[in-house]
């Protein structure tokens, strides 16, 4: 029949992004079912208005799957991502055109879309953390936030930030002591002049950052950053502070799964210390040199 000999998936509420891979899977083997079904009566074969539903339900879901799996990174930056990738999702819930022809597939995307909004998908672009974290990925900058609103609201906190940091480099300031009953005041002055020395030069500092193009989509951020750290001083500080934070619990339940693996009823003698040890190395595993010898 030229078509992949894989098996059919099925949906399961713990896995994700299987809805999706269900679908894929039965619109890409329907030629096989639909032959099954007709060599037996026991099997019920969509019709044509039921496929054309499933067609857009899958649709409607892959955007969902492509975000998960984005999401579901360990090694890539994930935080700044969130605003358009929320935006993009409200978009496609709100797709018009799926109402009259497919019912069943606009009721699915106005549950989705409701879901969406009760979690605050819609206010992301208004969460400071998301914010900086965005605008500081020189993939995006000012480039996704959804209108000219909080690109300014960005702007202006990106201003802030970087000023503070310029003031906690300049924290020392040196001024001449005469004994004089002046000095009060010259002190006074050269605190205020560093201050507006530091916010003049973040403010250029941020300026000359937006005002280059961004890079590529598939391109490292944190090594764009590692490169620019001379040119960028104040905003480099900020790059660990925002882009670092990891906005999902992936790790942690991989490291739950592959523990369910290792402690099992084979090996109930297994003391939590070296249950814990054995699934820390196999969890880095890949850090490893090859034939490396691990004594207990």
């Amino acid at each position: 029949m030229k078509m992949p000999q894989h098996r059919m998936k099925r949906d399961c509420e713990t896995r994700w992004s299987s809805t999706y891979d269900m679908l894929e899977r039965f619109m890409e083997q329907f030629t096989a079912v639909q032959m099954v079904c007709s060599e037996d009566d026991e099997f019920c074969c969509p019709t044509r208005s039921e496929l054309q539903d499933l067609r857009k339900l899958r649709d409607i879901v892959k955007p969902f799957k492509e975000v998960t799996t984005i999401m579901s990174s360990e090694k890539n930056v994930t935080a700044s991502s969130i605003i358009y990738l929320s935006v993009q999702l409200l978009k496609v819930a709100n797709e018009s055109e799926i109402a009259e022809s497919h019912p069943e597939a606009f009721a699915f995307a106005e549950t989705l879309k409701r879901s969406m909004i009760h979690r605050g998908f819609a206010s992301r672009a208004t969460n400071p953390t998301l914010r900086m974290c965005t605008i500081l990925d020189p993939r995006y900058k000012t480039h996704t936030f959804p209108n000219a609103e909080t690109v300014e609201d960005a702007r202006r906190a990106l201003y802030d930030v970087a000023a503070a940091v310029g003031q906690e480099q300049e924290t020392e300031v040196s001024y001449d002591i005469k004994g004089s009953i002046f000095d009060d005041l010259d002190r006074s002055i050269a605190v205020k002049q560093a201050a507006t020395n530091s916010t003049v030069g973040s403010r250029m500092e941020v300026d000359g950052y937006l005002a280059e193009l961004p890079i590529g989509r598939l391109e490292d951020p944190l090594k764009w950053w590692y490169q620019h750290e001379e040119k960028y001083p104040r905003l480099y500080k900020l790059v660990p502070r925002y882009l670092g934070i990891i906005m999902n619990s992936v790790s942690c339940e991989r490291i739950c799964s592959k523990m369910g693996l290792i402690v099992n009823d084979r090996r109930t003698s297994l003391s939590a210390q070296k249950a814990g040890m054995v699934c820390g190395i196999a969890q880095n595993l890949s850090l490893f040199p090859q034939n490396t010898t691990v004594k207990f």
